[in-house]
């Protein structure tokens, strides 16, 4: 398939938005799409104080965010010294994936649960999961935008 490379990050953003609002009909990719939180949730339980446990939750937040954020960082500039290939930018998404959709739960559960834990907290992935799918969008837009920056940059150097 041949992918315009000028809007490639954008396209392939929406491809990977697309199968995840198609994966969430599954109720069972979305749980597990989540399951790297509760590693990083289970380590920052060991290391905070539990009372309250909204304080672990806040925790996890910020540990995504950051992981998240650093992600990024690495791989836009290391990208700035390379051509974005589709294979390239494929791998960045899938790499996304879990951070993405495991950050959009725990901003769920934090903003319409308040932290609380139930039997049925699990099942919060398969509604975030959605909203979280147009986190893919967004990081596609970045990436191009990336590019035309890099593009103008050598324009202005020659």
């Amino acid at each position: 398939m041949k992918i315009n490379q000028q809007h490639n990050g954008t396209i392939i953003g929406g491809i990977f938005t697309l199968g995840s609002l198609l994966l969430t009909l599954t109720f069972f990719i979305p749980i597990l799409s989540v399951i790297p939180g509760v590693y990083i949730e289970s380590i920052i339980s060991s290391i905070i104080d539990n009372e309250p446990y909204s304080n672990v939750g806040k925790a996890t937040i910020l540990t995504l965010v950051i992981i998240l954020i650093l992600s990024l960082i690495i791989i836009l500039f290391k990208s700035r010294k390379t051509k974005f290939k589709n294979g390239h930018i494929f791998g960045i998404m899938v790499f996304e994936y879990f951070i993405i959709h495991t950050l959009g739960f725990y901003i769920y559960w934090a903003t319409s649960l308040n932290f609380r834990s139930d039997g049925q907290l699990i099942f919060g992935a398969v509604t975030s999961f959605p909203i979280s799918s147009f986190g893919f969008l967004g990081l596609g837009i970045l990436i191009d935008m990336v590019k035309t920056n890099k593009i103008n940059d050598k324009s202005i150097i020659a």
